[in-house]
């Protein structure tokens, strides 16, 4: 069902704000996991209240359920398949949404070479799945790394309880590597020996460590405050607790990208400070490579085309298989802009030529991803109002998304 909302914006009068971020669920999803591993489901603080975190919780807190639902979440179902696959028990993993057209073959075919043994209950190599009571062991495997590292960190959260340990030879240049690297960085956070060294990744047989640890704030979130900063009156300072410069986020990036824009970013001990350079000259083009960031790029494009510089967004092949096909999303509802976005397969470029932008005369539609209506909500900042189908799919990672923005004076009704 449809459920068209307004967005407005009203420029608010106060000169500095403090903005709440959610947590990273890239660090609350795998660290449930290891947290379940370990046999302590707990001493997690600051843990994300994204539905798919949530949603995983709830699993891992009732495993001994024949039948889960892992909703829309990508890493909840991959994470989820690996772990339920371990544990030599019958179990049936569904999906909802897109997430049911979502490959996970690469990953079910790594995890039956390794003893699992997992049926597709549908059509092969998507969800839902049969998992059998199998018998897993460690050993050696190779996996195709250019679909999604989801794979590749699904395999190595479950690699210490395999016996033996798991080398994993990666095929391919792997996509997104920062998770990847997320990943072993937790792991060896809590205790497991890992090494990596692509295109090779070797776990060592072991056990996770029981031990608390506070989950930085989400610098993907982060990319819709620079935007939402960058096209605010009168705003001069935001403030963000909980993020840091030494993150094991590959997204931290999105402070470097936006200091093309004029957004200056402050290091504090526990925050950091956004200010506008004065005067600043902006870019006669954007270019740059999403590779390693992809969730960056639906606001990327958006703030390009709001600022009317022609952009190449670059390392886009992962964007074609997440909660829609984003790509398609960013070009249908660019266009309800009036800006022209061309996707080139070859090079996976979007190019983007916005200098006959326009407000749009329809509803942005946001496809069931949250990253389509958080990048669009900053639409309304340049046109006064936009309306928006479905604009609480922002719950999947960012449930008080709109709260946040009334501080910007974007608000929903």
């Amino acid at each position: 069902m449809t459920d068209i909302h307004t967005v407005s914006y009203h420029p608010v009068t106060e000169k500095e704000i403090t903005v709440l971020l959610p947590a990273s669920k890239s660090i609350s999803n795998r660290l449930l996991i290891i947290k379940a591993l370990s046999g302590y489901l707990e001493n997690i603080h600051n843990l994300s209240e994204a539905q798919d975190t949530e949603t995983l919780l709830e699993i891992l807190k009732n495993v001994n359920q024949k039948e889960h639902n892992a909703k829309l979440g990508g890493t909840t179902f991959r994470f989820l398949l690996a772990y339920l696959a371990l544990l030599r028990n019958d179990f049936i993993l569904t999906a909802e949404g897109e997430m049911q057209n979502r490959p996970i073959k690469e990953l079910v075919d790594a995890l039956n070479s390794l003893g699992a043994e997992i049926e597709y209950i549908k059509e092969e190599g998507k969800p839902p799945v049969h998992i059998k009571r199998g018998n897993m062991h460690g050993g050696t495997i190779s996996i195709d790394a250019t679909k999604s590292s989801q794979f590749v960190s699904a395999l190595m959260l479950i690699a210490p309880y395999l016996q033996g340990g798991l080398t994993i030879r990666l095929q391919g240049e792997p996509v997104s590597k920062p998770y990847i690297e997320m990943t072993a960085k937790l792991m060896r956070e809590f205790g497991v020996d890992i090494a990596v060294n692509y295109p090779e990744i070797v776990v060592k047989e072991g056990k996770y460590a029981n031990k608390t640890y506070f989950v930085e704030n989400d610098w993907s979130a982060a990319s819709y405050i620079y935007q939402s900063f960058l096209f605010s009156q009168n705003l001069q300072k935001v403030k963000i607790p909980y993020l840091y410069k030494n993150s094991i986020q590959g997204d931290v990036e999105v402070y470097n990208i936006y200091s093309n824009f004029g957004i200056q970013t402050t290091f504090l001990d526990d925050a950091v400070i956004l200010t506008k350079e004065e005067k600043k000259e902006l870019p006669s083009k954007f270019t740059y490579n999403f590779f390693n960031n992809p969730d960056l790029a639906q606001t990327l494009a958006v703030t390009c085309s709001l600022l009317k510089i022609p952009a190449e967004l670059e390392g886009l092949q992962t964007l074609l298989h997440k909660e829609t096909n984003r790509i398609a999303a960013l070009q249908n509802e660019l266009k309800k802009l009036n800006v022209d976005a061309q996707f080139d397969q070859t090079n996976n470029r979007l190019v983007i030529h916005p200098e006959n932008l326009a407000k749009p005369q329809s509803a942005i539609s946001t496809y069931n991803d949250h990253r389509m209506a958080m990048a669009f909500s900053s639409a309304a900042q340049i046109f006064g109002q936009i309306e928006m189908e479905n604009p609480m799919v922002v719950n999947k990672s960012f449930p008080h998304f709109w709260e946040e923005m009334k501080k910007f004076g974007i608000s929903l009704s």
